[in-house]
């Protein structure tokens, strides 16, 4: 991981709860599918999620472990085992395999393992090893353990098998044996330890164990890591582990979340807990996928850590009160504003000035709810049940303490002890800093103004400077909404109008008060000589003299239906305006402001942020655009309710977020795999599945059509997905970007069409091209072969017809075959021409009426016209 990773803040972390109503959160593992999909072990099957729809899939059975292989998924489950395919549908398909060998106890106990070598999948339960053969899908072989010594871990790698028995240790299969291994390095007896995870990376397997070691295979030995953290796992308990690419580990605890670890130094380079975003500390599973994402299983549900982005949280250190309102960077170090005051970013150096802001938890304690549980213990059979109730031989019943779900409530106290601090070591761990409030002022904060030598905080009671560690007031009782520094002059934008201040002697001065204005002033911008103001509904240019004094003004009333404060900006030296329903630019010629039309067709509102003179961003259709060098940073997307961004002198964005505060970097080398479009499912208008291999639709008489619904595996910001497609070879083009991944296409005309699809995600990264490939096929009565047919027919009608006008006595049945002929003739003509006409009338039958018109008016001249014919062929014949 790049160091880059390493710097301060937490991983930018997603909740998806519990996504499925009524499930279970106990999750026992993660794996990804070939195709990108999530797979989640649970008490009630398996959970499957595709980036943009949650289904769980009935595998009738408990699954505590789930391994990839290939397309091949292999589940191990309560007192079974088995594999989850796509059928020709792709749809996932659950197969058990437990009943593939005769000679299988019936009741192998529960599988609770999986591992695979280049041959076979292993799973393991405490009485039993099972090898499955890959290709075949059958059980070849299997071992059982002994009487009071059951297998408890199962490690794979490569082609090498290791179990870790009770009593006697790790040993490793061989043949037709599991013989005993080396007890590692420094003495360590697997015999007295139980493997609770095994994971491998590229070229090395590792393993979690009961005594709280994580344990690596380096050819010949298992030798323990050494971890900067150990104590930390040893004082909450090591669960679970994955590897996250070659070199990171994820380490899951019990009561104390997951630590990413460098595998080769130890070095610890992320905590991840409740303190840090994760909402539980209790880790059930860990898993990793393709974009090198972080899975997490805890009792609230499944959570993502996104380790690839340059996304870092601030806001979780302790000492903040109040809602955040604006945040800064001076003196190298964080300033971030609130309703309540303002606070710096301070590094921890010792427990005692932790304890003061730490957050502590108070909980509201509830009495336990007793269950009885109808079914009895002991099990039977339904039959013996009902016969032991009927003649009253009753079982115990069972009586299950449930915890109620207690509520945490955090708030700031100074009464937490340093016991409490050293008993849950993470606190210092999860807060390398803390913030601590600037003394002497209250209040709620508006803006910050970082200067070189201090530091003007902007509040809704007057304007305030911070400097040398304390804070004096420069304008009192003032609402200020907006401060802008330019050529040595402060002006300030209040409620009350405009005031321009000078620095004179480390002390602030006014230099004009404006008082010929006489209006609210919400935003201010220079332009050489002229200041634009912003007010209600209109914008305001006053004229300086050479010394910066009030010399004239100019009103621009602006045709709004409702109240707003308007926006102003110095953008190229041209005054813009920023409002709800657009951008509005200064027209010189016609001297008013001007709805911007290159803008026009852009959804609305706008967000424009300008707390920077040299920087302001603006919200187009959820992409934020710096209007001053008009360039995008694409993880301001992951965003959806920002009220304050700054960049830094590095380029950093500081960014507020739903009353939390992040730090935007530079991307990293750690990238996961490319953006990829997938069908996900076909179906017709009668929602019949279809195969994906062989996309084929029967054109009927009536409504038809084919329905494709796509999936990108993409887990950052799903609903920030947008798919578009086009006919190849059509002259259209691309469709417009849309939210749905479903395709709907009506009424194709039948015969081969290829569909293109693409999608992009909220960070503005498109997919590959794929094609998806259609066949119309047309009803018989429009196959070529039925065309033959009904051309031979009338070509008989009218050889019939000819033929039998020859001989008298079959003259009148030459006059009817001469009107079904040319009846015939007319109606081919029209079933042909009608399915293009009513394409181009859009269904309305004109066309046939029209036929039937022409068909009654021309029927006795064409049948006169035939009938002379077919009379002079007669006569010729006799003469």
């Amino acid at each position: 991981m790049p160091q880059a990773h390493a710097q301060k803040g937490a991983v930018f972390v997603e909740h998806y709860g519990n996504p499925i109503a009524n499930l279970t959160t106990q999750n026992k593992a993660i794996v990804q599918t070939l195709q990108g999909d999530m797979l989640i072990a649970n008490a009630q099957g398996v959970v499957h999620y595709n980036g943009h729809q949650w289904q769980r899939i009935d595998v009738k059975a408990t699954v505590y472990d789930l391994l990839t292989d290939s397309a091949t998924v292999f589940t191990a489950g309560r007192m079974s085992f088995g594999y989850l395919k796509r059928n020709p549908t792709g749809q996932l398909v659950y197969a058990s395999l437990t009943t593939t060998h005769k000679k299988l106890p019936k009741r192998p106990g529960n599988f609770y393992s999986i591992g695979k070598t280049n041959q076979h999948i292993y799973f393991l339960s405490k009485k039993l090893l099972v090898e499955v053969d890959k290709k075949k899908l059958k059980v070849t072989r299997f071992w059982q353990s002994q009487p009071q010594k059951p297998y408890q871990g199962l490690v794979t790698f490569q082609n090498k098998v290791f179990v870790n028995i009770a009593g006697e240790g790790l040993h490793q299969l061989g043949g037709k044996k599991l013989t005993p291994t080396l007890k590692g390095s420094k003495g360590a007896k697997f015999k007295d330890i139980q493997i609770t995870s095994a994971f491998a990376s590229k070229y090395l397997p590792f393993f979690t164990a009961s005594d709280n070691f994580v344990y690596r295979y380096d050819g010949t030995l298992w030798q323990k890591l050494v971890l900067q953290d150990q104590k930390y796992l040893h004082e909450h308990t090591l669960t679970t582990g994955n590897a996250i690419g070659e070199k990171y580990l994820a380490l899951g605890t019990l009561d104390a979340g997951v630590l990413v670890v460098e595998a080769n130094t130890g070095k610890t380079l992320f905590v991840i807990n409740d303190q840090t975003g994760l909402p539980d500390d209790e880790i059930l599973a860990i898993g990793v996928d393709q974009q090198l994402g972080l899975w997490i299983a805890h009792s609230l549900g499944i959570s993502r850590a996104a380790l690839n982005v340059p996304v870092k949280g601030f806001g979780h250190y302790p000492g903040l009160l109040g809602s955040m309102t604006a945040v800064t960077h001076w003196q190298d170090k964080v300033y971030v504003a609130t309703n309540e005051g303002v606070f710096y970013l301070h590094k921890t150096e010792t427990y005692a000035e932790l304890i003061k802001h730490i957050t502590h938890e108070k909980v509201e304690k509830k009495k336990p709810v007793v269950t009885k549980i109808v079914t009895e213990v002991g099990g039977g059979t339904v039959v013996g049940n009902l016969i032991n109730k009927a003649f009253g031989r009753k079982k115990k019943k069972r009586v299950i303490y449930r915890k109620v779900p207690q509520r945490q409530v955090k708030t700031a106290t100074s009464q937490v002890t340093k016991e409490l601090l050293q008993k849950r070591l993470y606190n210092l761990r999860s807060f390398p800093y803390f913030y601590q409030k600037v003394a002497g002022f209250d209040g709620k904060v508006t803006q910050l103004l970082a200067l070189p030598n201090q530091l003007l905080i902007a509040s809704n009671n007057g304007l305030y400077s911070y400097q040398n560690k304390r804070v004096k007031l420069v304008l009192p009782k003032v609402y200020v909404h907006h401060l802008l520094y330019q050529d040595e002059l402060l002006l300030v934008a209040t409620s009350k109008g405009l005031i321009s201040l000078q620095n004179k002697a480390s002390a602030w001065v006014v230099h004009d008060r404006f008082s010929q204005l006489k209006l609210p002033v919400y935003s201010v911008a220079k332009i050489k000589n002229n200041l634009w103001l912003g007010s209600e509904n209109k914008a305001a240019k006053v004229q300086l003299s050479a010394d910066n004094h009030y010399q004239r003004h100019q009103v621009f009333e602006l045709p709004q239906y409702y109240l707003e404060n308007v926006q102003v900006a110095n953008l190229q030296n041209k005054p813009v305006l920023f409002l709800s329903d657009g951008v509005y630019r200064f027209n010189v010629t016609k001297k008013q402001f001007e709805r911007d039309r290159l803008l026009k067709m852009l959804n609305l509102p706008y967000q424009t942020i300008q707390h920077q003179d040299k920087h302001i961003w603006t919200n187009f259709r959820g992409r934020w655009v710096d209007m001053q060098s008009l360039k995008t940073t694409q993880y301001l997307s992951l965003f959806t309710k920002i009220s304050d961004i700054y960049q830094d002198k590095q380029g950093f964005l500081w960014v507020i977020h739903d009353n939390g505060l992040h730090k935007l970097g530079l991307s990293y080398t750690l990238r996961g795999k490319r953006l990829n479009v997938l069908v996900n499912r076909v179906f017709d208008h009668q929602n019949k599945d279809l195969p994906f291999d062989k996309i084929r639709v029967h054109q009927g008489t009536k409504a038809y059509g084919v329905n494709i619904r796509l999936k990108v595996p993409y887990y950052l910001n799903e609903t920030s997905v947008e798919y578009q497609y086009r006919m190849k070879g059509g002259k259209k083009g691309w469709s417009k970007w849309q939210s749905s991944p479903l395709l709907t296409f009506n009424m194709l005309p039948r015969g081969k069409h290829t569909i293109e699809v693409r999608a992009r995600n909220g960070l503005g990264e498109e997919s590959r091209i794929k094609e998806v490939k259609v066949k119309i096929i047309p009803p018989f009565w429009k196959t070529w072969w039925f065309y033959l047919i009904e051309v031979l027919v009338l070509l008989s009608l009218v050889f019939a017809s000819a033929a039998s006008s020859r001989f008298q006595k079959f003259e009148r049945y030459s006059y009817i075959l001469t009107f079904v002929t040319i009846i015939t003739v007319f109606e081919f003509i029209v079933l042909s021409l009608e399915p293009s006409v009513d394409e181009f009338s859009g269904g309305v039958p004109v066309f046939k009426l029209f036929m039937n018109i022409i068909l009654a008016i021309s029927l006795n001249p064409i049948e006169r016209k035939l009938a002379m014919w077919l009379s002079k062929s007669k006569h010729r014949k006799y003469n």
